[in-house]
């Protein structure tokens, strides 16, 4: 039987095990988020007595998820200044270990989302997954034995992998950049190593969750975050929830068909060579492939064939280069139309946009948002905020460790029941 949120607090709520624990899972969240803080203004803002909040942080500071801190200033009537706590940031390591086709990042956060250590691994495209977790392992191994993880109590390991997650089983279902690695039992094989719970995400979703919690997406309830690189993908959150789908592709917009318009060389002289989809288009790979054929049919441009890369494309556009003006006029078409078809299906407040093509390509941007600013239905996109990342290289790390620490600390009527 299928028991609700409601259903179980109407069940639960004379359960003083229960009711001291949801207490104890908001204090020390509050702490989290506003520590230092006093005593009595948690027993204020939280609505608790007194001595209820005295014997949880007493709780919290033998168990070393709190300390105090020094004291702070006393009330308008005088009086004894109060003790201030906060969150121990050394109770706890996060592990965020983001997995790329050409490189892998291992990312270490303390509980106050203070990043304390980081190191990449980089591997040819096509090397075998064995080998890209056995360099990850590497570097895992190596930090394991440094000081901030042995005076922790509390870790766990997230991974943010391109492709399509099987949550319940914390697996990679598919994955286009990564050859070989369909099916392959990520949390499995990362818990059985280290033995601390695993968490397993998208790239694009972690990158988003990264945005709305530590990024320009706070406080926004409806957000897109839309990345470009090895292909062109969306995180998609709704009243302030990730939308992951019935089958985990929600936002795989890389593999949605373009349209007899798009499909076109006269439209898209430069980029268009018969693709398909959206994603074979606008990835990196793609552009700085069909940048290197303009050039050897004769475009005219400063652009080298043997030095073409996205940095140099951006370049050559800041310059005013005809190919490459070119190139950013028929993307800036294409992620408009992406945008647009976003902007009508889920009416967000924002869309972030994510990736090197963007993040310091003003002229690129301009062009998506007058792409989006002649859509035919006007009124949702004049309320749309575009923006760039601002977590850029970080978003998906930052997104990860956001994840683990909603799962820690956020209250859960359903985690609480199978305590």
């Amino acid at each position: 039987m299928i028991v609700s949120n409601q259903d179980a607090l109407g069940k639960l709520k004379g359960d003083r095990n229960f009711i001291k624990e949801v207490n104890e899972q908001k204090v020390l969240n509050l702490i989290r988020k506003e520590g230092p803080i006093s005593r009595i203004s948690i027993s204020k803002k939280l609505d608790l007595s007194k001595t209820t909040v005295s014997e949880i942080t007493y709780r919290l500071l033998r168990e070393g998820y709190i300390k105090e801190v020094g004291k702070g200033n006393s009330s308008v009537k005088g009086g004894k200044k109060p003790t201030l706590v906060k969150l121990n940031p050394d109770f706890g390591i996060i592990l965020a270990i983001e997995i790329k086709r050409s490189f892998s990042r291992v990312a270490v956060f303390n509980l106050e989302a203070e990043m304390i250590k980081d190191k990449y691994v980089y591997y040819d495209f096509n090397t075998s997954w064995k080998n890209v977790l056995a360099k990850i392992f590497n570097v895992i191994d190596s930090l394991i034995e440094e000081k901030p993880f042995k005076l922790a109590k509390k870790a766990a390991i997230a991974v943010g992998i391109p492709g399509l997650i099987n949550y319940l089983e914390g697996s990679l279902k598919l994955a286009d950049t990564l050859k070989g690695w369909d099916n392959l039992p990520v949390k499995r094989v990362f818990e059985e190593r280290y033995g601390v719970p695993t968490y397993i995400e998208n790239d694009v979703k972690a990158m988003t969750i990264g945005e709305c919690v530590y990024g320009c997406g706070r406080g926004v309830k409806n957000l897109i975050c839309l990345y470009i690189g090895d292909g062109i993908g969306s995180g998609i959150v709704v009243d302030g929830k990730l939308i992951r789908g019935i089958s985990g592709s929600a936002g795989e917009v890389g593999y949605n068909e373009v349209g007899f318009f798009i499909r076109s060389k006269k439209n898209f002289p430069v980029l268009f060579n018969n693709q398909r989809d959206f994603g074979d288009i606008v990835s990196e790979n793609s552009i700085v492939s069909m940048v290197k054929k303009a050039i050897d049919e004769g475009y005219r441009t400063e652009l080298k064939k043997e030095t073409v890369n996205i940095e140099n494309i951006i370049k050559a556009a800041d310059k005013n280069d005809e190919l490459a003006n070119e190139v950013f006029r028929e993307l800036g078409i294409l992620i408009g139309a992406v945008c647009i078809n976003l902007i009508n299906t889920i009416n967000p407040e924002m869309i972030v946009l994510c990736g090197r093509l963007v993040d310091k390509n003003p002229v690129l941007v301009k062009l998506i948002k007058d792409i989006v600013g002649k859509d035919i239905l006007r009124l949702p996109t004049e309320v749309v905020q575009i923006c760039t990342s601002a977590l850029k290289n970080d978003g998906v790390v930052y997104g990860l460790l956001g994840l683990v620490l909603n799962d820690w600390f956020e209250i859960s009527i359903n985690k609480i029941l199978s305590n």
